[in-house]
């Protein structure tokens, strides 16, 4: 982890701009080249590389505790104010000793990591990777039963039906480590129905070290096993003889466990494909590894029968199981979460250490820390790690920060992103460009499979780019996460009174609690005090709830991050003010924010949460009036409280304003913050209309999201003067509103807003019977959600939404008549939760008249609570409608 220490040094001395630029300088140049260096890319792996990439880190986080150690001292007195920006201006001439001799060091260390980098590759490096260890077995043929059928069907259908504009065609099985992609891919190869339908096939176990002219000898091997004389022949024969053994015959090459991203294209050149229906199989564990033109087949988990399946196959064989140890067994697949190499591993070590009966079962599956699981990540963890290694060194960081978070957590992207910029690893871009590059990030590591996806954004979907709302990490990665991150000190979890142990706590930058009642344990504190009291960066506490206050952070004085959202404070802890490194900052706190807060100039992210909520009442509650000397406030949460008005004052890097409440939208506030790009607002009814006149200049306002709070529909919102929607910006991507209560005929300003492409209308936003959608309205929305409404009737006027991609209709049960015109849309996805019947059959018209006309047909998705609680009554009413249904709840219908 050389290199994220290398990057957050870089941002400590850009903050330190205007200090001693004589001395500050060389450091710099000196820095930047030692981080060109660790971008190399490693052509092997050496234990002594590692060990000089710890060396670095470990020298260069020492000297940035130094450094950051004499800022702490100097700041109260030499903060100055640049424009709209606060800097910090030091003399550092004391320092210079130190600075000097941490040069020397880093030029030495350099030249050792340079030389060992450049060392020519032995023979055995150059060897083809053969690790088998990542295969699944499934049991040979009768591999169907355990799920995977549907994949193995599309993978046939792709790769045998012979389309008269394609020649050749190649497909990419992907997924992560351990989900069955080489058994799979095997299962397919020996079909007896695949070998007759192509004339010649070869199966290459490729690997990440595999070379090109290795891969091509061992095609053309199985080809033509009568060349006993390849061996002799020199790279641009054999690609020859390739050519020839291919010329005329429809054939199968799969390509077994790829990593490089142009293999595809150079093997495609020197196949000769003359003659329809040849194919080319990749399987991979990372997405879009075949280029362009290649169809990516994505495998999935298994859902809980197939599981089931899969383990009691493994450890019952023929052998019957009673219906008590299957009930406890099909939780312990259930703990596996759906990933095949998991269940197995669990299957053989359930057969290993204790015999079959319901009290054994029954304690591993109690416990998901039990010596079965844990023994299972271990072997796992050995076959994940290879997509770990393969990661640049930038994602490095980025993945390993995803385990701080509590097993089998759901994870915000937008919480994630603001935690990796304010940690600091991430390599500095312009500031405006940073959280996209964070994003990207995320993406990539989505894209290696090391990372799923729980909640996919509502923005990005015509670029098919599946963007990040919501993820988590599987338990066998999040142990790998877990395990690299400790033999690497970048982070250290609290869990139990022994993980505050010296040896443990040793100069740790990252301390995680995953269990909030050890902040009030005394010997806790005071290790954490000797051992890294003055190194420790980030305290970041993800434990359950808990409702007393506890201490957390007064000796931590290089703090950066802090989180503890899920630790009250009845009172605004003072000791906070004392971190003048602090750039992420989230507290539930009851208390109010004292003046004082503006000693944090180095401060970006700003939460603050109650413990009971918002507390309506007539006099509001308002933010010091420091709040405005903030100037690197960029994301500003803050529940309870408004901003008091500026006084000619301005936040000019406030990008998000969230929580509050109609007050803080009063006139000269919002003007202060002209670079605004999303705003949520909290309104107590029936002061609603006026709040959107106030945000028309806000020209950058990208996300606005306004709720009333506890509505009342009859008598407040609807009584209230009209709403002027058309004083909303034109930047507007994302528009949420709750609870108003407007007739729908309000809704034009809206549909004719040119970059709108998320709509969410929740808790009768608007109400009424019926809907009618103007002509050419809402031309970029590609995603719709209406919840809770008493709509009847829904016409949609000529050529509106016609990039619509998702629609979700939830608790919609008035909604009986869909007037809409097949042509528009180009849905992928239609959702709907607990509607009227007779909206689901307009639904199901539509979705037959897009199929009549070729147009693209949504996959729709329906849930009823009323269904699943009278499935027979249910399974009636679906076989009434046609086509193809997914039924939440139940099992997927073909009607």
């Amino acid at each position: 982890m050389a290199y994220a220490a290398v990057i957050s040094l870089r941002h400590t001395m850009e903050r330190l701009a205007y200090s001693s630029p004589e001395i500050i300088t060389p450091l710099y140049k000196k820095v930047h080249s030692l981080q060109q260096n660790l971008k190399r890319p490693r052509t092997s792996s050496s234990t002594l590389m590692d060990a000089i990439d710890a060396k670095i880190r470990d020298v260069v986080s020492r000297f940035e505790d130094v450094f950051e150690s004499y800022v702490s001292d100097e700041v109260a007195s030499q903060l100055q104010i640049f424009g709209d920006e606060v800097k910090l201006s030091l003399d550092l001439q004391n320092l210079k000793p130190e600075i000097d001799f941490f040069i020397a060091a880093l030029k030495k260390m350099e030249e050792e990591y340079i030389k060992e980098l450049e060392k020519p590759l032995l023979p055995d490096d150059e060897e083809e990777d053969n690790d088998d260890s990542s295969t699944a077995d499934f049991g040979g043929e009768k591999s169907a039963i355990f799920g995977l059928s549907d994949v193995y069907n599309e993978l046939r259908d792709q790769l045998t039906v012979i389309e008269q504009l394609l020649r050749f065609k190649a497909v990419a099985l992907v997924g992560m480590a351990g989900f069955g992609k080489t058994t799979l891919a095997r299962k397919f190869f020996e079909d007896p129905l695949i070998l007759d339908y192509f004339e010649c096939h070869a199966w290459v176990k490729v690997g990440r070290k595999c070379r090109l002219e290795k891969i091509i000898r061992h095609i053309l091997a199985q080809l033509d096993s009568d060349r006993g004389e390849m061996c002799d022949m020199d790279e641009e024969m054999v690609a020859h003889s390739l050519r020839e053994s291919l010329k005329g015959k429809r054939f199968l090459i799969v390509l077994d466990d790829v990593w490089e991203t142009n293999l595809l294209v150079e093997i495609a050149k020197l196949c000769h494909y003359d003659k329809d229906g040849s194919r080319i199989l990749l399987t991979s564990r990372l997405q879009h590894v075949g280029g362009r033109g290649v169809a990516d087949l994505h495998m999935r988990l298994l859902n809980k029968e197939e599981s089931w399946d899969l383990l009691r196959e493994k450890v019952f064989g023929e052998e019957s199981c009673s219906y008590q140890l299957e009930k406890v067994g099909r939780k312990v697949a259930e703990n596996c979460e759906g990933l095949p190499l998991m269940i197995v591993k669990v299957a053989g070590f359930l057969s290993k250490y204790g015999e079959k009966t319901v009290e054994c079962w029954s304690e591993v599956m109690s416990r998901k820390n039990h010596k079965v699981y844990t023994d299972a990540y271990k072997e796992i963890c050995e076959v994940v790690f290879p997509s770990y290694d393969n990661l640049q060194w930038h994602l490095k960081a980025c993945f390993l920060y995803m385990g701080v978070f509590r097993q089998n957590y759901e994870i915000s992207q937008s919480k994630l992103i603001k935690m990796w910029i304010a940690e600091g690893f991430l390599e500095p871009y312009n500031i405006q460009d940073l959280e996209h590059h964070s994003k990207a990030c995320l993406n990539e590591l989505v894209s290696n499979n090391l990372v799923m996806f729980t909640q996919q954004s509502s923005i990005s979907v015509l670029e098919q780019t599946k963007g990040v709302k919501n993820c988590k990490l599987h338990s066998c990665v999040w142990y790998l996460c877990n395990r690299e991150a400790m033999e690497n000190k970048f982070f250290h979890v609290l869990r139990y009174l022994a993980d505050a142990q010296a040896d443990g706590l040793e100069r740790q930058r990252r301390l995680c609690v995953h269990n909030s009642v050890l902040l009030g344990i005394k010997d806790v504190h005071e290790s954490m005090v000797e051992n890294c009291g003055s190194t420790v960066r980030s305290l970041l506490c993800f434990g359950v709830y808990h409702q007393y206050q506890v201490t957390i952070c007064s000796y931590l004085r290089l703090l950066r991050v802090l989180d503890a959202l899920s630790i009250r404070m009845y009172e605004f802890p003072n000791d906070v003010l004392e971190l003048v490194h602090l750039r992420y900052l989230a507290l539930t706190c009851d208390g109010e924010l004292p003046g004082s807060i503006s000693k944090l100039w180095n401060l970006h992210i700003l939460i603050i949460h109650r413990h009971l909520g918002i507390k309506w009442c007539e006099d509001p509650s308002y933010l010091p009036m420091e709040i405005w000397d903030m100037k690197g406030l960029k994301h500003l949460e803050i529940m309870g409280c408004d901003l008091p008005h500026p006084n000619g004052a301005f936040l000019c890097h406030l990008e998000a304003l969230l929580r509050v409440s109609f007050d803080s939208l009063a006139d000269g506030i919002l003007e202060a913050i002209p670079n605004m790009k999303k705003l949520g607002v909290q309104i107590l009814a029936p002061n609603t209309a006026s709040c959107f006149s106030h945000v028309s200049h806000l020209h950058k306002l990208q996300t606005l999201k306004c709720v009333v709070v506890n509505p009342d529909l009859e008598f407040g919102c609807v009584q209230s003067p009209l709403p002027d929607f058309s004083k909303l910006p034109l930047s507007l991507v994302k528009l949420s509103l709750s609870g108003f209560g407007y007739e729908w005929e309000c809704m034009g300003p809206i549909a004719s807003l040119p970059n709108l492409q998320v709509l969410k209308l929740r808790s009768y936003a608007f109400q009424g019977p019926r809907w009618e959608v103007q002509e050419n309205g809402f031309l970029k929305l590609q995603y719709l959600k209406i919840e809770d409404t008493d709509l009847e009737e829904w016409m949609m006027g000529k050529g509106s939404f016609p990039w619509l991609c998702c629609l979700s209709l939830k608790h919609c049960y008035n909604l009986q008549e869909i007037h809409w015109e097949f042509e528009s849309g180009v849905f992928t996805k239609i959702e709907l939760v607990d509607c009227n019947p007779l909206g689901v059959t307009c639904l199901q018209q539509l979705r037959e008249a897009r199929l009549r006309s070729k147009h693209y047909v949504p996959d729709i998705f329906v849930h009823s609570s009323w269904m699943l609680e009278n499935q027979r009554v249910g399974r009636i009413f679906l076989s009434i409608l046609h086509g193809c249904w997914k039924i939440s709840g139940l099992p997927t219908v073909n009607i």
